[in-house]
C-alpha cells in the first residue's frame, strides 16, 4: 500500500516539475474542437460532458460523436480531471457500462493527432479536444470551446 501511495506522489510531483506547463509564454488551453463545416458553433459544459460519458447528444437534428485524443498523456489527464471528472480506469468502465446498457459503440481513440483531426474533418457531427497551441496546424478545424486554462505565473 506505501508503495502505490508513494507512486502516486511521484507521478503528481513529475507532472508539477515540468519546466514549463505554459507553450510559447501564453497559458496552456485544452479547447474543444470540431471541423470547421460541421456547423457546430457551441456545445453547453452538460452536452460535453453527456457527450464524452457516452450518452446520446443531438444538436440542430444532428448526432454528435465523441473523439478521444490520447496522443498526449498529459492532455488525456488534464480531460479526465476537468471535463468527465473520473480516472482512466473508471472512465473506460463507465464507457464500457454505457455500451451494454444503451446499446452504440466506445468512441473512437486516437494516439496520434494528425488521424484524430482526419477523422474529425471526414465525420459530420464529430467532436474532440486538443491543446489550443497544436490547432494551428490543422486549418479545417475550429475551437468551439475552452475546457481548460493553465495561466504561467
Amino acid at each position: 500500500m506505501i508503495r502505490k501511495w508513494t507512486c502516486l506522489l511521484l507521478s503528481c510531483l513529475m507532472v508539477l516539475a515540468q519546466p514549463s506547463l505554459a507553450r510559447n509564454g501564453h497559458g496552456e488551453r485544452l479547447v474543444l474542437v470540431t471541423d470547421q463545416a460541421s456547423g457546430i458553433s457551441r456545445l453547453s459544459a452538460s452536452e460535453i460532458r453527456r457527450l464524452f460519458l457516452g450518452f446520446p447528444v443531438n444538436l440542430a437534428g444532428k448526432q454528435l460523436t465523441a473523439v478521444i485524443n490520447q496522443s498526449d498523456t498529459r492532455l488525456y489527464e488534464v480531460f479526465l480531471q476537468k471535463v468527465v471528472f473520473m480516472s482512466a480506469n473508471v472512465y473506460e468502465l463507465h464507457l464500457l457500462s454505457n455500451v451494454v446498457q444503451l446499446g452504440g459503440q466506445l468512441p473512437p481513440t486516437f494516439k496520434e493527432q494528425s488521424l484524430l483531426a482526419d477523422r474529425l474533418h471526414k465525420q459530420p457531427g464529430a467532436v474532440s479536444y486538443m491543446w489550443q497551441a497544436d490547432l494551428t496546424a490543422y486549418p479545417h478545424l475550429i475551437a468551439i470551446g475552452e475546457l481548460w486554462r493553465h495561466e504561467a505565473n
